[in-house]
């Protein structure tokens, strides 16, 4: 009889040794996922900061593609926490467009009229 209840302890442990070995791949599984997606954000953020530079056309454009690439994941993605930030970098992005817009519209307007002053 006691070997009986020695085997199934053996068995009990075994079982719940598997258990943890499975709860192990997901978090390290987890923690790659993270890190990638820290990684995506990271070069957002750094691609529309431009190195200190202005804001211009190509850089807005390299933003436009990351992001664009990026955002596709939360069609299949439950990921909140990153879908929610991408939306952060958007608004971002959209506020640093106003800058261009905003010179791009001064320079049609200043050079319009030296044109008509000619």
């Amino acid at each position: 009889m006691k070997a009986i209840y020695m085997m199934n302890g053996a068995m009990i442990l075994n079982h719940n040794m598997k258990k943890l070995h499975t709860c192990k791949s997901y978090e390290d599984v987890s923690k790659n996922i993270i890190l990638e997606e820290s990684a995506k954000l990271t070069e957002l953020y750094v691609t529309i900061n431009n190195n200190g530079k202005t804001f211009d056309c190509g850089c807005a454009q390299n933003c436009s593609q990351l992001y664009n690439v990026y955002v596709k994941e939360c069609d299949n993605n439950f990921d909140n926490d990153y879908c929610r930030e991408l939306e952060n970098f958007k608004l971002k992005y959209e506020e640093k467009m106003k800058s261009i817009n905003a010179f791009y519209s001064n320079w049609i307007t200043n050079n319009s009229q030296k044109t008509k002053n000619k």
